[in-house]
């Protein structure tokens, strides 16, 4: 697969037009086969996970990929140096000593039809997923076949995510039925108020401030804080089968293989 396969490819998934102005979705690191085409490269191996650390790293060099594709950018604000002493610049360094290329795929992918949140609603089995308005393009909303308690619905989250539904944030009654949901994957605290003026009984999220969960309770408006992490986790499986189902040429087909480095950094 060459360098302007893959933009094509992912420009169709997940174009950077949708990213937020703050985010740095695309090329982290681009290394060139050869120092005198720097704007070609073929990748035939390919790791997709959460996003970069030391133990992604080693995967990748055990696993002799060329390109890692992450949803969490490596670069996030202002790079000033390359420090190795630094976590992010000891990061770029070891990949490029590898002759590792990284490249991102944040909000974008949050956003796009078919990403980050259309996969999660179909995993928890929602049914009639849709998008809540056109202002917002994350929030998705759909309903359970029929309702249960939140408590439930906690069940639920933790065995569809492979999560323990204990370390769970609930807000609401857990004896109370709810069947319609809206969701966003990630950091969606910010849109509890969206989800209070839609009418529905569950906003499932991650990161939910303080604040933000005693409006919800005020409100009526019952929440799961999955996690940030357990939210997201869905990106590294979901975006191989992505690459994995594309219509490649059959000779520059990459292979794909999918991230076992646990993430979570609260269940180290």
């Amino acid at each position: 697969m060459h360098r302007n396969e893959w933009e094509n490819f992912v420009e169709n998934l997940c174009s950077l037009s949708l990213q937020e102005s703050w985010d740095n979705s695309g090329w982290q690191i681009f290394l060139p086969d050869k120092e005198n085409d720097r704007k070609n490269r073929s990748f035939r191996r390919i790791l997709t996970a959460l996003e970069i650390n030391r133990d992604v790293i080693e995967e990748a060099k055990q696993l002799q990929v060329d390109l890692i594709v992450t949803h969490h950018p490596l670069i996030f604000g202002k790079l000033s140096s390359v420090d190795y002493s630094l976590t992010a610049g000891e990061y770029v360094i070891r990949l490029i000593q590898s002759g590792i290329s990284v490249y991102s795929c944040h909000t974008c992918f949050d956003a796009a039809d078919g990403g980050n949140n259309d996969i999660l609603g179909e995993i928890l089995g929602f049914q009639e997923i849709r998008k809540i308005s056109s202002d917002n393009p994350y929030l998705r909303r759909g309903e359970w076949p029929v309702g249960i308690t939140l408590e439930e619905a906690a069940r639920l989250l933790g065995e569809r995510l492979d999560m323990n539904p204990e370390e769970f944030h609930i807000v609401g009654d857990r004896k109370k039925s709810v069947k319609s949901a809206c969701w966003c994957t990630g950091s969606g605290s910010e849109f509890i108020h969206d989800a209070e003026h839609i009418s529905v009984d569950l906003y499932i999220t991650g990161d939910v401030k303080y604040h933000d969960a005693q409006e919800a309770l005020a409100t009526g408006l019952s929440v799961i804080d999955a996690g940030h992490y357990g939210t997201e986790k869905i990106f590294s499986n979901a975006m191989a089968e992505k690459i994995r189902q594309y219509d490649w040429n059959d000779k520059n087909r990459p292979e794909v293989f999918v991230s076992s480095v646990a993430m979570d950094p609260f269940s180290c």
